[in-house]
């Protein structure tokens, strides 16, 4: 699906932010607090902010959370990610020896199953995802009908240009809806829905782009449009960017 030449996408920087790229040009930072309340639909309330505490959160310079980690015990925690306006996006269940649960919140939940994810690195990124990887030269792809790929392209890319985002539609052959900030690890990236329109098979996705000193990793999910319009299709794909980690 991402068959990518940076030289298409030489574009000038913005004039000025879009308001769903504010989040792009922040930084966070960490802060610790006592305890969490969540709520369904609702950004979560943290309580008891100091220099210690069970809970760790990221924090934009707003006071919304990005990510909220807190520690159940026994070397386990579980990972909050919210989305640019604080609103829970996916939520992790770690283990001493990784990932063991996962939910997307698209109201309603969806549980996505972890069992089979296996790893692979790309450029600077390691990631998982569902089922036996195929890694070449180039990317890592995931399933075949449902599919997840990673691709890292190398040179300076602005990923805020228009010139970015034609060069993704022309690559995967999509439509992209819609445009928002997303985070991977500690950097802040782009989120694109796309639509796949096919004869016999109409598909959805989502693709991300995270900017890096010297390049940008790409990534994209996409998979049978189902009917029902939270779309839980979308789950696996969301799932797997929580669990992207950077290498050091």
């Amino acid at each position: 699906m991402l068959a990518l030449a940076a030289t298409a996408w030489a574009d000038p920087p913005p004039s000025a932010a879009a308001p769903e790229l504010l989040r792009l040009r922040q930084s966070l930072r960490t802060v610790r607090y006592t305890s969490a309340t969540f709520r369904e639909g609702q950004p979560p309330s943290l309580r008891g902010r100091g220099r210690s505490g069970p809970i760790e959160a990221w924090v934009w310079p707003d006071g919304t959370a990005a990510r909220i980690q807190r520690a159940t015990g026994r070397g386990a925690s579980e990972v909050h990610w919210l989305d640019p306006s604080g609103l829970p996006w996916v939520t992790v269940q770690l283990a001493r020896e990784g990932a063991v649960d996962a939910v997307s919140h698209q109201y309603p939940d969806v549980a996505v199953d972890l069992a089979g994810w296996t790893t692979a690195t790309v450029g600077p990124a390691t990631l998982r995802g569902p089922g036996a990887a195929a890694v070449t030269a180039d990317d890592a792809r995931w399933g075949d009908q449902a599919r997840l790929t990673a691709r890292y392209v190398a040179g300076a890319v602005d990923v805020t240009g228009t010139g970015f985002a034609e060069g993704l539609s022309e690559a995967c052959a999509c439509v992209l809806t819609e445009r928002t900030t997303a985070l991977a690890g500690s950097t802040a990236g782009l989120r694109f829905s796309v639509a796949l329109p096919r004869p016999g098979l109409s598909k959805i996705g989502e693709l991300w782009a995270f900017p890096q000193p010297d390049g940008v990793l790409v990534l994209s999910w996409t998979a049978p449009r189902s009917d029902d319009p939270t779309h839980p299709e979308l789950a696996p794909g969301r799932v797997a960017v929580a669990l992207l980690e950077w290498l050091p």
